[in-house]
Formats: structure tokens, sequence, C-alpha cells
């Protein structure tokens, strides 16, 4: 386990700790339960997102009736982030 240090500002600490409180738990372990639910649900695993691609290639197994772009988009199609061209991210970054 890694040591680190969160700076939150007062009203996320006070929902942590009523988190931890209903859980009968620690804020360290609170906090550390609550992140791995997020990232587990933003980000799935590297086997998950084989077996989303094994899912795919079933479905249009001896079809070509699958996604034109699935090549080149293949993370947006496994991780819902679809792939930008050069041009495409530097036009993002201009935008925010």
């Amino acid at each position: 386990m890694k040591r680190t240090q969160l700076n939150l500002d007062e009203k996320t600490y006070f929902q942590l700790a009523s988190y931890a409180r209903r859980k009968h738990t620690s804020l360290s372990k609170a906090a550390r339960d609550l992140l791995s639910k997020q990232i587990d649900k933003e980000y799935p695993s590297a086997k998950e997102a084989l077996l989303g691609l094994v899912e795919l290639g079933k479905k249009y197994a001896g079809s070509w009736k699958g996604p034109h772009d699935l090549s080149t988009n293949h993370d947006y199609y496994l991780y819902a982030e679809p792939y930008l061209t050069p041009a495409e991210k530097k036009l993002r970054k201009k935008k925010r």
C-alpha cells in the first residue's frame, strides 16, 4: 500500500466522515473504498476490456457489418474514449 495525502474541501471532508461513520470504518478505508469503486466504474480492467472485445468479435463474426472504424476507434468501443487525430486534439485544447 502506498501512503498519500489528500486535501479536501470542508463539504467533501464531512461527507467522507459521515460515510465512514455509517460504514463503521476509518476515513482512510472509506476514501480507498470510494475511490476504488469510482475508478472501477470509469475504467474497466484489462480483463473486462478484452472480454468486451471478444463479445464484439462474436457479434460480428463472419460478417463485415461491424463498425467501419473499429480498428481506429477500438478504445472508444472498449473504454468509451474516442480516437482523436492530432489536429482534433489540438482543437479540443483550444476550446478549453
